[in-house]
């Protein structure tokens, strides 16, 4: 790659690729990324318009935020600079809402059936006790009956 390599983006601003150092006589120039605040100095980097220093990461990182692209929910156009992550898909503030909302509610709904699952569990759990309560109730009465009938005809 030479000096005089230029590397336009979409927003019309280019940045030339330096890979040599170029530094006026005696002085030295800080030579970081502009981004991310690497040392460029002896390494390929790119500089803009404005004179700043952008490493190669950061320049692709840039160039493809300033890419257009359009909202799959809303189908709106922006640029990818302008979408936000929901869940590994990259949607428009406001389809992010949409989407946040929707989520809470179905948090909430789940949350609601849980709920009644438990309620459930716990309302089996108590008619089993008492069934096993009233059979032990029927049970001894049966004894006690069978102790009486038995103690009744002996005394006969």
């Amino acid at each position: 790659m030479s000096d005089t390599d230029r590397i336009g983006d979409s927003a019309g601003e280019h940045r030339t690729a330096l890979s040599s150092d170029s530094s006026a006589m005696g002085t030295t120039v800080n030579k970081v990324c502009c981004m991310c605040g690497v040392d460029l100095h002896g390494r390929t980097r790119y500089k803009d318009s404005s004179g700043r220093y952008w490493c190669p990461t950061c320049n692709e990182k840039d160039r493809l935020a300033k890419e257009p692209a359009t909202c799959p929910d809303c189908n709106q156009s922006m640029t990818r600079a302008d979408l936000v992550d929901f869940k590994g898909t990259a949607v428009c503030q406001s389809c992010w809402e949409k989407r946040r909302a929707a989520a809470k509610r179905e948090e909430a709904r789940l949350r609601a059936l849980e709920e009644a699952i438990r309620e459930e569990e716990e309302r089996k759990r108590r008619l089993k006790i008492y069934l096993s309560v009233g059979l032990i109730m029927v049970a001894l009465w049966a004894i006690a009956y069978a102790i009486y009938w038995f103690i009744a005809r002996s005394a006969s």
